[in-house]
């Protein structure tokens, strides 16, 4: 049998504002409170100041301690120095009887992370969403059960993960999963959300949670005999390794590529790009190369917006501390080349949907989507807001100042791939605010190239 094995591209970061909750027992309302009343609940429940939570260096309860792990109680399961993952367990599984599959259509925003560390699964999830919509549903459906496809190894050579050592062939098998309608919820009962959850725009479509609650099932978290799997036990994982699950299609690393040469690299560390390339265009140009590109006389080359064509994930870093070796920079002499991981925005070890590309005014930006769905809890700091803590030095100051100047905050418009939303959106194009407090910004690839450790796709064909 081939068992877990460490994953350069493993993640793991909890939701603060679902922590918070799970910890109260209580849902807040985060939009009814001011950005200094947000920062003083969390500062206070989570027992760090805010600007700390974001890098596992400094002890953050959003992140894994596997050697304080207590594997056999989730519930109080320290994923930090000092506060449990998840204080308040699951008050009931019940069906949603106010809820819908999808209506309308399956879309990106249904996918908001809650109190679990698979922020690699829900990032995966909602690029499936945003690229190929129409393979995102369910068959066999009656009013008590249903079945979501997901694919495997062959379990007689493969575990959970279900994925392939090096040089073990791998080709995915789909495993057709029963699930009854029963989801997780709250001391409140439907609707008082514990793990993934739908936008307050579509608050009772459910397929994204049916989907996270199969995935639990498929990974045999506890509890799965009886069909309410412990999602808060999911631990650390690879959003590629979920969009292969998700899709039956594979990505390739350069190892992979190197052993076959009939390959096509989809997977890679930020570190195997010419390290003289300090713009990031040789990374811009093979996310590029990967959208759906229309030029027009109204929007000419050289670059042109363009969404993705195969469902894409990035990751970040470990530590800011990692990120800054890996990219050989010295936060102190070259502070506009540095990374921290201090806002909820950019994270350490997190998972992060790639939705495209855009250009404008002669600069190259990455279009990200952060899987806690800032919409949800209307995040303190802004989708994203760069601000200098109090006591930052002068060199923090400038990569504050920088950090702020590498967004673009206006209209991002892109033409729709009809191959992909022939079947379930009749539109040709998607407009998307990128100022709106939704956990979607556009990057400047530089920037994007220290803060993530790498991105990929999985192939359609």
């Amino acid at each position: 049998m081939v068992g877990k094995k460490t994953d350069l591209f493993a993640t793991g970061a909890i939701n603060p504002y679902a922590l918070v909750c799970s910890r109260k027992g209580s849902n807040i309302d985060w939009k009814s409170l001011d950005p200094a009343e947000r920062k003083k609940i969390i500062e206070e429940e989570l027992q760090l100041p805010f600007d700390q939570l974001f890098d596992p260096k400094n002890g953050s309860p959003l992140f894994p301690d596997i050697t304080k792990a207590d594997k056999n109680s989730p519930q109080s399961a320290r994923t930090g120095d000092s506060v449990p993952r998840c204080s308040s367990a699951v008050s009931i599984w019940s069906v949603n009887n106010a809820g819908g599959f999808a209506c309308p259509p399956p879309d990106i925003n249904d996918v908001n992370q809650g109190c679990s560390l698979n922020c690699w699964f829900t990032a995966a999830l909602a690029s499936y969403a945003w690229t190929w919509p129409d393979l995102v549903k369910r068959s066999l459906v009656n009013n008590a059960t249903c079945y979501l496809y997901l694919y495997k190894g062959d379990p007689a050579i493969i575990q959970p993960p279900y994925m392939p050592a090096a040089g073990v062939k791998f080709t995915p098998v789909r495993e057709n999963d029963k699930t009854s309608y029963a989801l997780p919820w709250g001391a409140k009962g439907p609707g008082d959300w514990v793990y993934c959850r739908p936008s307050t725009a579509n608050p009772n479509a459910y397929w994204s949670a049916l989907y996270e609650k199969c995935y639990a099932d498929f990974y045999k978290l506890d509890g799965y005999e009886k069909d309410t799997p412990n999602i808060a036990k999911f631990d650390t994982g690879n959003p590629l390794n979920s969009l292969t699950h998700l899709t039956g299609k594979r990505y390739y690393t350069k190892l992979d590529y190197d052993n076959d040469k009939t390959q096509t690299q989809s997977a890679f560390n930020m570190t195997e790009f010419d390290p003289a390339d300090t713009k990031g265009d040789t990374v811009f140009d093979t996310i590029y190369k990967r959208c759906y590109i229309v030029v027009s006389a109204n929007n000419p080359a050289p670059f042109v917006p363009g969404m993705t064509l195969y469902p894409m994930t990035a990751w970040t870093y470990t530590t800011a501390e990692e990120a800054n070796a890996a990219n050989k920079v010295d936060p102190k002499i070259n502070p506009e080349k540095s990374v921290k991981y201090t806002n909820d925005s950019i994270v350490a070890r997190h998972s992060y949907s790639i939705l495209g590309v855009h250009y404008v005014n002669n600069r190259k930006y990455i279009v990200l989507r952060n899987p806690w769905g800032m919409a949800i809890p209307s995040a303190f700091g802004g989708d994203p807001k760069f601000i200098a803590p109090a006591g930052s030095t002068q060199e923090d100051i400038i990569y504050y100042t920088q950090m702020g100047a590498a967004l673009y905050t206006g209209t991002w418009t892109v033409p729709v791939n009809t191959e992909n939303y022939t079947k379930t959106l009749n539109k040709t194009e998607i407009k998307i605010d990128l100022s709106l407090n939704d956990g979607i910004f556009a990057l400047a690839v530089d920037k994007f190239r220290w803060h993530f450790k790498g991105f990929g796709w999985v192939w359609k064909s």
